[in-house]
């Protein structure tokens, strides 16, 4: 939830300044007012070499953790220690990548010693000269004192003993700095000395907790000093005063302050330039909601948390995206793995593996309502057919076009002749297809009206979505409840346009043609109200909102992505299968493994990316203002923290 903030004044004796923010700091719930742009300590260079190293040994693997005491002193020695190792380290990996380059240039040439060249140019008066050729150019009549040495790869090697020095065409000159022997030595010293440098790194690894327990001591004692040099003076500096940010519920706390120190504190109003901090307090999956938020804008402080909001719509998203209850249980057993291996985790990796098993517990469940398990072909009278959401709701549409004996069932008569006299709902949506099949039995008539019925449930769920959307911010926006009745009107309408039988027909909660006259009362009812609602809340720029129309009917259809995802991923799933029954056992595993593993990282993509979207994009439109920042009080800092 979001917390209410209020403005105070803090005002003491300057004797007492230190003693009230070292309070304030263990207390950690006021934010002081700063005039300073950027965080304390963001320049500090120890601050910045602390963080440099601990950037570098988290890469490594820890053995045994070092146990001894905090000093910031100690700390940026073995800060500077290490980014020293880590220097040496890359310039030795810079040389040895470097001398393996130019071993491979000048092995061709073979072995020989620089002061030999000197003495024969010297004493023979000619000049020693290296070239390489492609074996692709055409060879040409090579000039007396141009011999050839070899070939390696796709290229000729030639050396020259000239009294002057040549330029043969299509050839380029080698510049031969040190021949391959000195090379070679020198490249054997570098891996001696990169192997003692990196063991060297390595062993600063048990530095890590050390490390980032100095950082957030020498931070806390930075952010301390701060907020002291922010307090402002008054009286020939025998009073400090300084202003700052205080929850609500945390108001009867400050009383303790103020014990036996001359310090009074006293609630201001709050001025229109002033930018509230936005106060997020979550606990349990709340918490794990906020982690989703914050990936993409802070709440403002007049904002409601949509924290629960966007965690289980993310949940649901994700899921019908993902659209296999058997990745689902995969997932599960990922978040049990990490669960056990990692029991110490806090913060936001504990929150991680909490949000892992609860969309792994949301892909499983919507696996048994459709029925899907690793794009595996499910018969209908089976266990999972039976309790399939989706197929009951498709045996209730088949019952609905027998009965009225409508253009759909005529339809599907002419194309199975076998289906006349046919009573039974699942005997009709189980008749064989006539098409051509790779692998199993295929049932035509259940796959059209399971997706026909995927697509509606998508479309549901952004009328419900987006109605929620704007009902959190109804005394805001007046105009939103005309907008409701909008969506629920279009939702009932729109069959009619598009010659399609919906949920609310087949399932008996209203007629056709009831639904139609209904649908389009709200559709045409909603604009109006939502228009003048718009007029007398805002007046004149109330004629807008008639815009909205166009925009919350783009944003309901946005919502078909989540049945396209979720088609495109269970016709993966099935066609690997297939392929993998084709090419035999043992080639087959592979195909099979290998093609869930890309399906379910192409699915996870999209899960996160556009389940994440719908709440960011859509949902927000219309229930969240955001461009706020987050609530940062005084405050010691522990390692352990996120």
């Amino acid at each position: 939830m979001i917390v209410k903030l209020a403005k105070y004044i803090f005002m003491g004796a300057r004797a007492d300044l230190d003693e009230f923010f070292q309070r304030a700091q263990e207390a950690g719930f006021i934010q002081f007012f700063s005039s300073s742009p950027q965080p304390a300590g963001a320049l500090h260079p120890t601050l910045q070499k602390l963080y440099q190293a601990m950037k570098v040994v988290r890469r490594l693997p820890l053995l045994e953790p070092y146990e001894g005491r905090v000093s910031p002193e100690r700390a940026e020695e073995i800060a500077s220690n290490i980014l020293l190792l880590r220097e040496h380290v890359e310039a030795l990996t810079d040389e040895r990548k470097f001398l393996d380059s130019e071993i491979a240039r000048v092995a061709p040439l073979g072995d020989f010693a620089l002061a030999d060249l000197a003495y024969i140019e010297k004493e023979g008066k000619r000049k020693v000269q290296f070239f390489c050729r492609k074996l692709s150019d055409l060879p040409e009549a090579m000039p007396d004192g141009l011999f050839f040495v070899g070939t390696d790869y796709d290229l000729d090697y030639f050396i020259s003993v000239q009294k002057e020095p040549i330029s043969p065409p299509s050839m380029i000159e080698m510049q031969v700095l040190k021949p391959i022997s000195a090379l070679t030595k020198r490249l054997m010293e570098v891996e001696r000395e990169l192997a003692c440098k990196e063991a060297g790194l390595k062993e600063q690894a048990k530095y890590q907790d050390y490390l980032r327990g100095a950082y957030f001591e020498l931070l806390s004692e930075l952010q301390l000093e701060s907020a002291k040099a922010d307090a402002s003076s008054v009286l020939e500096e025998r009073i400090f005063s300084i202003e700052g940010w205080v929850p609500l519920n945390r108001v009867h706390e400050l009383k303790r302050l103020q014990e036996r120190l001359a310090v009074e504190i006293e609630e201001v109003t709050q001025e229109e330039e002033d930018r509230v901090p936005t106060c997020l307090e979550n606990r349990g999956m709340g918490k794990v909601g906020e982690d989703l938020v914050r990936i993409y804008d802070t709440p403002a402080s007049t904002d409601r948390d949509p924290s629960l909001f966007v965690l289980w719509a993310f949940v649901l998203f994700f899921s019908i995206i993902m659209a296999d209850g058997g990745y689902g249980l995969l997932y599960l057993a990922l978040a049990a793995y990490l669960r056990y291996k990692f029991p110490s985790w806090t913060g936001k990796k504990k929150r991680f593996v909490q949000m892992l098993a609860v969309l792994a517990t949301g892909c499983i469940v919507w696996g048994c309502f459709t029925a899907s398990f690793f794009g595996l072909p499910i018969r209908p009278d089976s266990a999972l057919g039976k309790i399939s959401i989706v197929q009951r709701l498709a045996t209730k549409r088949a019952a609905y076009h027998m009965e009225h004996k409508d253009e759909v069932y005529r339809e599907w008569v002419k194309e199975y002749p076998q289906l006349t006299g046919v009573t039974s709902p699942l005997e009709f949506l189980t008749v064989k297809s006539n098409k051509p099949q790779t692998a199993g039995v295929s049932y035509e008539i259940l796959n059209e009206f399971s997706e026909a019925v995927l697509m509606e449930i998508a479309l549901m769920i952004g009328v419900l979505h987006i109605a929620l959307s704007l009902a959190r911010y109804l005394l805001r926006s007046w105009s939103a409840l005309g907008w409701i009745l909008f969506l629920v009107g279009g939702y009932l309408y729109f069959p009619s346009v598009v010659q399609a039988t919906s949920m609310v027909h087949y399932l008996g909660w209203m007629r056709p043609a009831m639904a139609y006259a209904i649908g389009l009362e709200l559709l045409w009812g909603g604009i109006g109200l939502a228009l003048l609602l718009a007029l007398i809340q805002r007046r004149w720029k109330g004629l807008g909102e008639i815009a909205n129309a166009i925009q919350l009917f783009s944003d309901v259809l946005s919502y078909l992505r989540l049945y396209a995802l979720g088609l495109a991923g269970a016709i993966m799933a099935s066609t690997f299968n297939d392929m993998g029954v084709k090419v035999g056992l043992v080639f087959g595993g592979f195909v099979i493994l290998a093609g869930h593993a890309i399906n379910i990282l192409l699915s996870s993509m999209g899960g996160v990316i556009h389940g994440l979207r719908l709440n960011f994009i859509e949902w927000y439109h219309y229930s969240f203002e955001g461009g706020g920042i987050f609530f940062r009080p005084l405050r010691k800092l522990r390692s352990d923290e996120d």
